[in-house]
């Protein structure tokens, strides 16, 4: 991520894309970078106004396949079925906390009575943020409104938004981006002059690059298949020939 973000702060592309261990793949525009802190971990802080980081959170999952999982359990329980049982168990077990899991804190005097409901409430938004950062894609305006929306369909996510990822938003030349979040029954246009940045769960961008990636290569095939057909005729004694 410093890498890229480094070499394309130097450049003039439309866009900077940054990746994170906290499941997003953010693209902002350029000119609206007023300053880019970069910090070690050797650092004291992340930057002069860190306490205002409102999206920040330190829960970094490197797999993306704990992040589908987390998104499965974010949609109304999800469908499992690409899962391993036991891999579904220990990311519910990790983001969710449960009423008799804190009760017990309390049986086993870890945790005070007086602080059941400051802890529960504290588990209910940690879980909150973590199935925002699964499914939600954000974006915001030069006038600071934010605009949330999870997007099922995830080959119409990266349809969206990978001119501003793969080409640096340096291909649109004043069109606007089409996001088709639920088919025909929901799309929305978003000028890309007028946003700061998207903010874009990377598992599902990544899943719907793939996706997309997969059906133009089977297009292609079916395309050269057809060429080929149409090549072969019958010759006099009943054989085919190119």
């Amino acid at each position: 991520a410093f890498d890229r973000l480094h070499r394309d702060l130097q450049g003039n592309t439309a866009f900077v894309t940054v990746r994170s261990l906290t499941n997003e793949t953010v693209a902002i525009r350029s000119k609206a970078i007023a300053d880019v802190y970069f910090s070690s971990e050797a650092y004291d802080d992340y930057g002069p106004e860190r306490e205002r980081y409102g999206r920040f959170t330190s829960e970094q999952i490197a797999d993306p396949r704990d992040w589908r999982i987390i998104a499965a359990l974010a949609l109304n329980g999800g469908d499992f079925e690409d899962f391993a049982a036991e891999d579904v168990e220990r990311v519910r077990g990790w983001v969710t906390v449960s009423d008799a899991q804190l009760e017990a804190l309390v049986a086993d005097a870890r945790l005070e009575p007086s602080q059941l409901e400051t802890e529960r409430a504290k588990a209910q938004d940690r879980e909150d943020r973590l199935f925002a950062l699964a499914t939600e894609t954000v974006w915001q305006f030069s006038t600071g409104v934010q605009r949330r929306e999870v997007v099922v369909e995830e080959e119409a996510l990266y349809e969206a938004f990978y001119p501003l990822t793969d080409f640096d938003g340096d291909i649109l030349d004043g069109e606007l981006l089409r996001l088709a979040c639920e088919g025909r029954h929901r799309i929305i246009f978003i000028n890309p002059v007028a946003i700061d940045y998207v903010s874009i769960p990377t598992q599902s961008f990544e899943d719907g690059q793939s996706s997309v990636v997969a059906d133009g290569l089977d297009e292609m095939e079916a395309a050269d298949a057809q060429v080929a057909a149409s090549r072969t005729f019958p010759t006099r004694r009943g054989r085919t020939r190119r």
